[in-house]
């Protein structure tokens, strides 16, 4: 198991766009068992954790596709629990976050489920 502690930090505000899309919703179905909420958690975490994620745990890929003239890239997931909570780690194929962000969809919003402030911390347990 990896265990990555992070701290909460505001985001974008942007991911709410791409986690509502359909074609995403239908692979977060089908993949994950759940219908994200339209935002990320964002944690600020070692970059180093982030790296061990990625080269040791199994992960859950959602196929990008264009519609419209618009390209929506893929995103690798790592199925995830926070505080007994499922959720997931998202880490898009393209992102505009420093490579020490990581964040993290569930099915409702976690902010909000665990009234977290800016510089709480969490831990996120992946198997």
């Amino acid at each position: 198991m990896i265990s990555i502690t992070g701290t909460w930090i505001k985001g974008f505000g942007t991911a709410g766009t791409f986690l509502s899309h359909p074609s995403y919703i239908k692979q977060f179905k089908e993949k994950l068992g759940f219908i994200p909420f339209p935002g990320t958690l964002n944690l600020e975490v070692k970059k180093e954790k982030l790296e061990e994620l990625k080269a040791t745990a199994e992960n859950v890929y959602m196929h990008g596709f264009k519609e419209n003239r618009q390209e929506y890239f893929g995103v690798n997931c790592f199925p995830c629990k926070i505080n007994g909570l499922t959720a997931a780690i998202v880490v898009p194929d393209k992102t505009t976050h420093p490579e020490n962000i990581m964040e993290v969809i569930a099915n409702e919003e976690l902010v909000k489920k665990f009234s977290l402030q800016v510089g709480d911390t969490l831990i996120v347990e992946v198997e």
